[in-house]
């Protein structure tokens, strides 16, 4: 398997289950750089099946080659990153057009925390009644099974080198839903979710600034994601030529639940977080799966976070909502359960913003409807 950074990949595809893969990166890239690595597949020529968590002794393992170095899977190019600097989100070290290496990947036991919800959407749908409190709500990012994998990134420092970085890989476990559209959703909800993390940071230091030194004040950030467009693979079942994937920076050890169905323990900072993005959008979005790490300052790393917006008004929810509709009532009064059941209870932070609790329905339109996106 022959595959090239820069130029269209030429791709020689071995039938057998251990090969050997010769890799080019051109000096395009920073530096000139071959070898010959093995890279061997588990015996059953699969990486995972969806939804089953995947043992660390079936990740796909590579072997070194004489001079040490291990040949990578993918050959990327990053086709979307809308992230922005700010005091939301960790900085992103990949631009769009940025071409990066997969040198490995593997599915990590600490990391299994990432599938609950789309298991739990699955097991809402097999029994069509949630198995929850309340129902999980889907969106587009539910229409796909996705498979989750930590992979060691190889890219360009920019000055003539190479750099690693430790990122969540995300993939479709079906090629046909292996989009653009697909991936960017995921890059969206990330994007949108440090754009909140900053206002967030902005209104803690606002309200707390005068009694703690700012520099003293926990945060959140949120880590920022990327979709890639494959350009070349050693690996064609984990991804092949032309599938979009995407890539979150993730250096950490563990992912822990912090906001997913009520039953997390209570820390103040993420849930303020979710009472803050429901109360500062009027309802109109909410951030579910608020997923991460602490570290030891008690700022928190968010990683894939979900966005649920609300649709939008249509005639017949104006009319609903005009005549006491039943649907429209049960709607509001789902989303009112979600977040009660969601956020238990408000801690001192909270009541900096939204001392009452209206939370959701913070914005209340003539109508009757807390979404904003009628407009009256």
């Amino acid at each position: 398997v022959c595959l090239s950074v820069s130029h269209r990949p030429k791709l020689f595809y071995l039938p057998t289950q251990h090969f050997r893969s010769c890799t080019f990166f051109p000096a395009a890239m920073g530096a000139a750089l071959s070898y010959c690595s093995d890279i061997i597949l588990d015996e059953r020529g699969n990486l995972r099946q969806p939804g089953v968590p995947l043992p660390q002794s079936e990740s796909v393992r590579k072997g070194e080659g004489e001079d040490g170095e291990q040949g990578p899977l993918l050959a990327l190019r990053i086709s979307y990153s809308p992230s922005e600097a700010s005091s939301g989100s960790m900085s992103c070290p990949f631009a769009e057009g940025d071409e990066v290496a997969v040198a490995s990947v593997e599915a990590v036991r600490t990391w299994e925390a990432l599938g609950a919800y789309q298991d739990r959407v699955a097991d809402q749908r097999a029994r069509r009644a949630p198995s929850g409190k309340v129902p999980l709500p889907e969106g587009p990012r539910q229409e796909a099974q996705i498979l989750f994998y930590r992979a060691r990134i190889i890219a360009s420092n920019g000055k003539g080198g190479f750099e690693e970085h430790v990122c969540l890989l995300q993939i479709a476990a079906s090629r046909s839903s292996r989009t653009a559209s697909n991936a960017r959703h995921i890059v969206d909800d990330a994007s949108q979710a440090a754009s909140y993390a900053h206002r967030f940071n902005l209104q803690n230091i606002a309200a707390l600034g005068q009694e703690i030194d700012p520099r003293d004040i926990p945060g959140i950030k949120v880590a920022p994601a990327v979709s890639c467009v494959v350009l070349g693979t050693a690996a064609p079942r984990l991804a092949q030529e032309h599938d979009h994937l995407t890539l979150t920076l993730c250096p950490i050890d563990s992912i822990q639940k912090f906001v997913f169905d009520g039953s997390e323990r209570f820390l103040e900072l993420p849930q303020t977080y979710f009472h803050y993005v429901a109360w500062t959008s009027g309802g109109s979005d909410i951030v579910a799966d608020v997923q991460g790490q602490e570290d030891d300052d008690g700022n928190f790393l968010l990683v894939n976070p979900i966005i649920i917006r609300a649709p939008k008004a249509t005639i017949g929810t104006l009319l609903g909502a005009a005549t006491g509709m039943t649907e429209v009532k049960n709607v509001a009064e789902t989303a009112a359960e979600r977040f009660n059941t969601w956020h238990p209870s408000c801690g001192p932070l909270c009541k900096h913003f939204d001392p009452t609790r209206q939370g959701a329905h913070a914005v209340r339109r003539h109508c009757g409807l807390g979404s904003p996106g009628c407009g009256l």
